[in-house]
């Protein structure tokens, strides 16, 4: 009897294995898949799905997904500095407007020596902040076109301008400011275009005329101009001046989220845009993991996704937070730094993810 024997079937050829499985062990020269781009992708299509839902915070399976529609993922109590705006569904450091000049008195630090008149012959410092009822008009009729007022807010006391007008009591005006301009020299100024406008020529006494617009950041010299001849009458005001403050830092603190098991790495996903100048990702932006109700951060390093056309994508993936004490209670945190007079950076949405 004759024995042929079988030749064994070679593991190294693909082809030839038609069923059965293969031992993870003899899998070791897989290459290793990397997710991260993928996992970046459905961060932004959660964003997108917030944004034109409106959704507020949402989760998904071990991921949350803001992209600041409401203020409802973000704990108040623990950030810092945090300031929300409905109109761009963003967070960033810029403060809320306050009165910077005021008619009747001179606040603290505007003195009548900052201001100065251009073509308002009849005016005078002095009397630029008399609104007292009874008191002498300021004349406006001849004001040529090109005919400013000025505020210098001297060095080191730079201000982001964000509003400017008047107060009046007379029924019989028309000496509307129709732009305002800024410089850093007084030599070369620059023009902004109103973005709203409230007064005029008003119908009551007593009616107030301002301009908003989108400041550009601290300045130390602003004009109100005039653009045409005003004519009729003669009038009294208190010239104002509103600006809006942006503080040095902040810390946006999400609120919790319970993990289904205790997580051992963090991913974040990130877009924001440039208000004012140009933020430094690891440096002016950074972006933090916590696993037990943020006792504990670990900070990621941030990397360049590109841009989303007009928002800037930042992440990291699979950073270790296996070191902080045991917990399932996820928080991240974003803080900004250096911000000010010539940066604000705006950050639009945020996801978070574990495993």
């Amino acid at each position: 009897e004759v024995t042929t024997a079988k030749m064994a079937t070679d593991p190294t050829n693909a082809s030839n294995l038609s069923s059965g499985s293969v031992p993870l062990a003899q899998l070791g020269n897989a290459p290793a898949t990397d997710t991260s781009g993928i996992e970046d992708d459905i961060a932004l299509l959660g964003f997108k799905v917030a944004a034109n839902g409106s959704l507020a915070k949402y989760n998904l399976v071990d991921q949350t997904v803001d992209a600041f529609e409401t203020e409802g993922g973000i704990d108040t109590s623990t950030s810092t500095d945090e300031v929300y705006n409905a109109a761009g569904n963003y967070y960033s450091c810029v403060g809320s407007e306050t009165l910077l000049t005021q008619g009747g008195t001179a606040p603290t630090g505007i003195a009548d020596s900052m201001l100065s008149i251009s073509g308002f012959s009849n005016w005078t410092v002095a009397t630029l902040n008399d609104i007292a009822e009874g008191g002498s008009g300021l004349l406006a009729d001849g004001v040529a076109a090109g005919s400013y007022v000025m505020l210098d807010l001297g060095a080191s006391n730079e201000k982001n301008i964000t509003k400017a007008g008047m107060y009046y009591q007379n029924t019989n005006i028309y000496c509307q400011f129709d732009s305002v301009e800024w410089s850093t020299d007084n030599v070369s100024y620059t023009s902004i275009a109103f973005s709203s406008n409230i007064g005029g020529n008003p119908s009551a006494a007593g009616r107030q005329q301002s301009n908003s617009f989108t400041g550009p950041g601290a300045k130390r010299y602003w004009r109100l101009i005039k653009s045409n001849s005003a004519t009729s009458g003669s009038w009294m005001s208190s010239l104002q001046w509103f600006h809006t403050p942006i503080n040095a830092t902040m810390n946006l603190v999400s609120n919790s989220t319970t993990a289904e098991a205790v997580p051992t790495k963090g991913d974040l996903v990130m877009t924001y845009t440039n208000g004012i100048g140009t933020a430094t990702i690891n440096t002016d932006i950074k972006g933090y993991v916590s696993r037990d109700n943020g006792s504990t951060y670990t900070e990621g390093t941030l990397v360049s996704q590109g841009d989303t056309g007009s928002h800037e994508i930042v992440s990291f993936h699979d950073l270790d937070i296996s070191g902080q004490p045991s917990g399932s209670t996820m928080r991240y945190k974003i803080g900004l730094e250096n911000q000010g007079l010539s940066k604000e950076t705006r950050i639009q949405a945020v996801s978070l993810g574990w495993s």
